[in-house]
């Protein structure tokens, strides 16, 4: 039945399949369905595909049973419904199919369609495991490491894990490799972790690349070779792995073996590390550069602005440092108020010199009202603190503190130690904030996360999908995209994308939003006014964002970049460019590296704070007219206020989310 269409003659396939199909010959059915899902002999047709599917699945084929709950997980031919899929997927797991039971665990894991229920997904993972799908082998083997469903057992994680590790499951060898590392399951064998590092890291797989990098500098199951070090770290930055990045600066910083010290790149790799707002210690050591001046200029503003971003962050290092400097109005202007600020939150995270601080702040009413109470307590907890140089100072102002109280204060005091000692180690309990990218485990669990933000804009609609675009590198490689409207979430599927020219095309079912438009003059002009719109740094500023420049560059023929003077951050990425009248004219993209003051071999290399760069409209356009997809073009005549402008942009922009 299938020689014509296993020698790809796809019309001959057809015009067998077809009649049979129309018969209810169920195999028929599926093969039709099949044809139609991949466009092979017929227009690609997704709803046609689903149709033959159901009918192959109603009378019981597992295959078509199991294609029917993709296309309903996926929303590809059918609207997405987890409850429809889960529904086939097990229609299909229970005749044995093992793609199926994957999913329908993954439904029980995930509680997507069918309430979570982690014992549940593991009896679904074992069942296809145990038919050798790579897949369920790995997830079964994370169950047994995480003891989700079964209890913790490191010896059956490592069983399955190398089950699907010598199937070639990257994840797997990744985690396999970790077991060993850690001797966990197994002994410790760093020969071993390092061969199964190796072995995912030739598969691209960045974690396993930086941990392959970190074996090689500390020396441990290889030779110690910082120039293999360098060069997995650069392999695992390059894919955007914040550890590997702040370490691949750090090497760039510090220079030495396997790399010449040069603060260009070490600006550039932990100002990307940096914005992944993931590890702390990136922004306080990039602080720590424009402080000292080493390997670049000394420059007050930019150290604070780093030291705000690992505060935000959570460094406590970094939170104490940021009071000194309202404190001492270095960098900033003097404020106590603020000192205190930071310096508890800081004195909160158990940090030894804060504490000392705000209870001197206390005690001379700096910031805060006199409190002899909270000075005391502050310098007790400080006098508890490992290190012998600041017990010594925090007892010694505690004593001059007690001179000055009563016997009935000091006891109070003394509580009220208590009690913060006791939210301090509750807070580490539940979270260590001093963990980073380099000393923390990987990510076992097989589960998207939300790794890397950018901004859209929708310029069409087709019936109820609506499109959007963005960047490129913006939805690369994500498991999941998703875009925020007026403070809501939806799935979006990619239909288009080229990266050469780093544009994305998105669908999303998002209710009628009046779409953008672009503008009919063919080119920008240098000096002409523009507006950049999106969703930036969305750990810190929250919310949609505006900023307002000029055209500084118009790009050659075949060049694709305008550069603007409009101030863009991270996260701008993929959001409209706007003339005065709220037509498109191009589509930002940015960095946050941009805004640095390099110092380069002792000569200074200064790149403008306020420089964005935007791939031009009349590239937009035609990327659009090559995918079909209509927009909206109009003239550049009526202009607006920046405040009606960008109400405007409001409406259409959209902030894009990338989970891996």
């Amino acid at each position: 039945m299938k020689k014509a269409y296993n020698k790809r003659d796809y019309k001959t396939a057809l015009q067998e399949w077809k009649p049979l199909a129309e018969e209810g010959h169920a195999e028929s059915q599926y093969n039709l369905g099949v044809m139609y899902r991949d466009g092979e002999g017929v227009p690609e047709d997704y709803r046609q595909a689903v149709f033959w599917f159901r009918k192959a699945a109603e009378q019981g084929h597992a295959k078509a049973q199991f294609n029917l709950g993709s296309a309903y997980l996926c929303g590809f031919g059918a609207p997405k419904d987890y409850r429809q899929a889960v529904f086939w997927f097990r229609k299909a797991a229970d005749q044995g199919d093992a793609e199926a039971q994957f999913y329908l665990a993954a439904g029980y894991a995930e509680g997507e369609g069918v309430p979570k229920d982690y014992s549940q997904a593991v009896f679904w993972y074992r069942k296809a495991a145990e038919q050798g799908q790579v897949n369920a082998q790995f997830c079964l083997g994370f169950m047994y490491n995480a003891g989700r469903g079964v209890p913790e057992d490191y010896s059956q994680a490592v069983f399955w894990y190398r089950k699907a590790a010598e199937q070639g499951h990257a994840g797997a060898q990744l985690n396999l490799g970790f077991m060993y590392d850690l001797g966990k399951g197994v002994p410790e064998d760093y020969s071993q972790a390092v061969f199964w590092y190796r072995k995912a890291a030739d598969q691209e797989d960045a974690k396993a690349q930086f941990y392959l990098g970190r074996m090689y500098r500390d020396g441990k199951g290889v030779p110690k070779d910082y120039s293999q070090a360098v060069f997995w770290y650069r392999k695992a930055a390059e894919q955007g792995h914040a550890g590997a990045q702040f370490s691949l600066g750090v090497s760039y910083a510090e220079g030495g073996e396997g790399v010449i010290k040069d603060g260009s790149q070490a600006v550039f790799w932990l100002c990307k590390a940096a914005e992944k707002g993931e590890d702390a210690r990136a922004p306080t050591y990039l602080a720590l550069m424009y402080r000292t001046g080493d390997v670049v200029t000394k420059d007050k503003g930019q150290e604070v602005f780093w030291l705000h971003e690992a505060a935000e962050q959570g460094s406590s290092l970094a939170q104490r440092w940021l009071g000194d400097m309202y404190a001492d109005g270095e960098g900033v202007p003097k404020d106590y108020s603020q000192a205190v600020f930071w310096y508890r939150k800081s004195a909160n995270q158990g940090h030894a010199e804060a504490q000392i601080r705000l209870g001197i702040f206390y005690y001379y009413g700096k910031g805060v009202p006199k409190d002899n109470v909270q000075s005391f307590a502050w310098f007790n907890l400080a006098a508890a603190q490992d290190d012998e140089d600041v017990k010594e100072r925090a007892k010694e102002e505690r004593n001059n503190t007690r001179q000055h109280m009563t016997s009935l204060q000091i006891a109070e005091a003394q509580k009220l130690s208590r009690e913060i000692a006791a939210r301090i180690e509750h807070n580490q309990s539940g979270s260590d904030s001093s963990s980073s990218a380099d000393d923390s485990d990987p990510p076992l669990e097989p589960k998207p996360e939300w790794e890397s933000n950018g901004s859209g804009f929708v310029i069409g609609r087709d019936g109820e999908t609506t499109f959007i675009i963005t960047n490129h590198h913006v939805v690369k490689d994500c498991a999941k995209v998703t875009v925020v409207h007026a403070d809501k979430s939806y799935g979006a599927s990619l239909r288009a994308e080229e990266a050469k020219i780093d544009l994305a095309l998105l669908e999303a079912k998002i209710p009628y939003v009046l779409p953008a438009s672009f503008s009919v003059s063919p080119r920008v002009r240098a000096g002409q006014k523009v507006m950049v719109a999106g969703h930036p740094l969305p750990n810190v500023l929250k919310e949609f964002n505006v900023a307002e420049g000029i055209v500084r560059a118009v790009p050659s023929d075949d060049a694709k970049q305008i550069q603007i003077s409009a101030d863009v951050e991270e996260g701008s990425s993929g959001g409209p460019l706007l003339d005065s009248a709220w037509n498109v004219i191009g589509v930002v993209v940015s960095s946050l590296c941009q805004r640095i003051y390099i110092n380069k071999s002792k000569d200074a290399i200064d790149i403008p704070q306020n420089v964005g760069f935007a791939i031009e409209g009349i590239w937009v356009r035609g990327f659009l007219d090559i995918h079909g997809v209509d927009y909206q073009q109009l003239p550049s005549e009526t202009k607006l206020e920046p405040e009606k402008l960008a109400e405007r942009a409001r409406q259409f922009t959209v902030a894009v989310h990338c989970w891996k």
